[in-house]
Order: structure tokens, then sequence, then C-alpha cells
């Protein structure tokens, strides 16, 4: 659900989407899924770059890119599905 919310949320609420990519964040790490936690961090230094956060941005990011580069659990590599908000009628 905090997926479907980042996204409705990513281009035009950036406040907001930050907060829906940390809380998924949170979700991954407490439930050891390791590429998603990187996805995640990819989200969430998309958004601190366009509220000028670079720094952030960029741990987030290189820390992502070790996640991905050093997992060996081919069970992390599947992303939880996005589900619409809404059924296209």
């Amino acid at each position: 659900m905090s997926r479907s919310i980042y996204t409705f949320y990513e281009e035009t609420n950036r406040d907001s989407a930050l907060h829906y990519a940390q809380l998924r964040y949170s979700i991954a790490k407490k439930n050891n899924r390791k590429i998603e936690e990187a996805y995640c961090q990819g989200q969430m230094a998309y958004q601190q770059i366009y509220l000028g956060r670079f720094s952030e941005a960029l741990a987030n990011l290189t820390t992502a890119i070790q996640i991905a580069s050093d997992t060996k659990d081919a069970d992390t590599w599947e992303l939880t599905p996005l589900i619409p908000l809404a059924k296209p009628e």
C-alpha cells in the first residue's frame, strides 16, 4: 500500500512521497528485504534531490548501490508488486 501512496505523491508532493518511501523502507528493513531496501533508498534519494537535500540523497544512493551489489540471496530480488489505487473503468 505504501508503494501505491508513494507513487500517487511522487511528482506532486515531495514531502509526502518521501514520508511514504521512508515508511516502506522501514518495513523492508524490518522484514530483511535487502533489494527492496535499496529500491526504497533510491526513491528517497529521488525526493531528497528535488528537496535540495543532496548529502542525504548521496548517502541513500551509496547504500543502495552497496546493497544491490553485495546481496547473494536470490530471494531478496523480488519486489513487492504495485497495487493500483483504483481500478480503471
